[in-house]
C-alpha cells in the first residue's frame, strides 16, 4: 500500500493489498487519518472482492473523489 502526498493532495494506491493489510491499516490510528484525507484511490486487484473492503468505502470516502480503474 502506497500513499503519496502532492501538492497537499493524497493519492492512495494499495497494490495488491488484501484483507489483512487492509485491516491493519483500518486499525492504525495515524492510517486512518490518512485514509480520511484521501483524493485520489486507485482499485487494486482488478476490482476483485477481497481488494478495497466495503468498510473501507462507507466509513473513508465520505467525499467525492477521484475514482480510477483500469479497463
Amino acid at each position: 500500500m502506497l500513499m503519496l502526498e502532492i501538492s497537499g493532495t493524497f493519492l492512495l494506491f494499495p497494490g495488491d493489498a488484501q484483507w489483512g493489510t487492509w485491516n491493519a491499516v483500518m486499525e492504525d490510528p495515524e492510517w486512518k487519518q490518512l485514509l480520511e484525507r484521501i483524493a485520489f484511490y486507485k482499485i487494486g486487484h482488478h476490482g476483485s472482492h477481497n481488494a478495497t473492503p466495503k468498510d473501507f468505502v462507507e466509513a473513508m470516502i465520505p467525499r467525492i473523489f477521484v475514482l480510477w480503474r483500469r479497463r
